[in-house]
């Protein structure tokens, strides 16, 4: 995330310049796309005629504060204001002598700033919707120390900027993955959404990687792909990531040899069996006599080799399965996984319907375990993407989702830009609530988009005006 800050600085030392002075603009710095320019600058510096400057222009200094997206490094310069006004300012990062171009007024960067249409920074990550904190400080010997005035000065990057067309040029040109969640943002089952399938096809058009990243677990990737297919977007296997598939590469990864005791539906025995995972019970209806009001424990069938409960969405858990489940885990050395905490999945207007986390609730209540949750907002599930595609960037990568507490906060934990649609779980209203109480409580920030927009029908409008041809 990038975080800029500007001020002006009063310096206490006038500086005299003369017409035969000149400015060595070089105090180390932009964008992780260089132009071959600027590489050039690593080599030999700028130099900048200062010849129309005033006497004392040179003592009134900008500062700026900001985070280099290649290492994460917080960067704090000053520079004179003359030269962000009217020169070129360029710095490079401390850390890892990444570049960054701060002013342009010169127009010699046109590639980056899009043909001399931004003179610097703050114009052009105010149109990539970043927060530019304008702030007062307090000059010092080495006038980089700068105090933000307001608690909410500090709060993320994150500002729920509602996408535009100047957004979505950027959204293009900086991502070349882009994150899917399902339910709620492509189809309310089975509904496909307005624009779902279109947009997904323009992406893939347009060379962007396309992954659907997904909490549920009633599928298989296959089951997912043959779904898409069949919606009209030609998806393979390995573009979904969803949480059965996960818990399978997961226990995998970790070596894990044993039977599994899983709660779930047959997506998960599939996948577990497909990585050679062998579930003894837990998989359909367990039924309990409907002429017995008890169940007596002597009678209840226990597997010696199961290591390993996976709590996964049911809906055939009964009160026989929590019984298992909890025995199974007063074990100590038996592994407690689970795909997912959502507490409901997406409703319509008729009923309430609990997801997962309820389930899961009550084996950690009977069983006094915490489980390794893998699925979002988890890092497990970036892991597994990472896994599977390797050359995926953070900072190159955004997530599309309708859940603020699952979507939203998996991106912005993973570094990723998010983008919330308000076609599922959460309204503008929702929102709304969540950035006042943002500004009061650090947890929340991580709930807010960097962007917002209805649905994924005006995202696929935006891109259809930012791709066409220009007559």
């Amino acid at each position: 995330m990038f975080r800029l800050a500007l001020t002006r600085l009063v310096s206490t030392t006038r500086i005299s310049v003369q017409s035969s002075k000149v400015l060595i603009n070089y105090s180390r710095c932009f964008l992780r796309n260089h132009s071959s320019e600027l590489n050039d600058i690593k080599q030999q510096p700028t130099k900048i005629p200062l010849a129309s400057i005033h006497q004392g222009e040179a003592s009134k200094r900008m500062g700026i504060q900001f985070r280099c997206k290649v290492c994460d490094h917080t960067l704090q310069k000053t520079f004179t204001r003359q030269s962000y006004e009217h020169g070129v300012v360029i710095i490079r990062c401390d850390s890892c002598s990444n570049l960054h171009l701060i002013a342009d007024n010169l127009g010699w960067f046109k590639d980056i700033t899009q043909n001399g249409k931004f003179k610097n920074i703050a114009q052009m990550l105010q149109a990539k919707g970043e927060t530019i904190h304008r702030i007062t400080a307090v000059p010092t010997d080495d006038q980089s120390t700068l105090e933000e005035k307001t608690a909410t000065d500090k709060m993320s990057t994150a500002v729920c900027t509602r996408l535009n067309e100047i957004h979505i040029e950027f959204v293009l040109n900086d991502h070349d993955t882009f994150l899917f969640d399902c339910d709620g943002v492509l189809w309310c089952a089975p509904v496909v959404l307005p624009g779902a399938i279109e947009l997904l096809n323009l992406l893939t058009q347009l060379g962007k990687r396309v992954l659907f990243v997904t909490n549920n677990s009633l599928k298989t990737q296959r089951g997912f792909s043959q779904w898409l297919n069949e919606i009209g977007y030609p998806a393979k296997p390995e573009q979904v990531i969803s949480t059965a598939w996960i818990t399978a590469k997961y226990l995998k990864s970790i070596n894990y040899k044993g039977h599994c005791y899983c709660i779930g539906m047959e997506s998960m025995v599939e996948e577990l069996a497909r990585e050679g995972f062998h579930i003894s019970d837990g998989i359909g209806p367990d039924p309990v006599s409907p002429e017995t009001d008890w169940i007596e424990t002597n009678t209840i069938k226990f597997d010696d080799q199961i290591n390993c409960v996976i709590s996964a969405f049911d809906i055939h858990v009964n009160y026989l399965k929590i019984i298992k489940a909890a025995t199974y885990l007063s074990r100590p050395n038996v592994l407690f996984i689970a795909t997912n905490d959502d507490v409901t999945t997406p409703q319509n207007d008729v009923a309430i319907l609990p997801g997962e986390g309820t389930i899961l609730a009550s084996i950690v209540a009977a069983s006094g375990r915490s489980p390794t949750i893998l699925g979002k907002p988890r890092a497990p599930m970036f892991d597994s993407i990472r896994l599977a595609f390797p050359d995926v960037k953070p900072n190159r990568t955004i997530m599309i989702g309708d859940r603020l507490e699952t979507d939203i906060l998996f991106g912005n934990r993973q570094g990723l830009t998010t983008l919330l649609v308000f076609s599922g779980a959460t309204s503008e209203k929702k929102l709304d609530t969540v950035k006042q109480s943002a500004e009061k409580t650090a947890s929340d920030r991580d709930l807010l988009p960097k962007y917002c927009i209805k649905d994924v029908q005006h995202l696929l409008e935006l891109i259809i005006t930012q791709t066409k041809p220009s007559s």
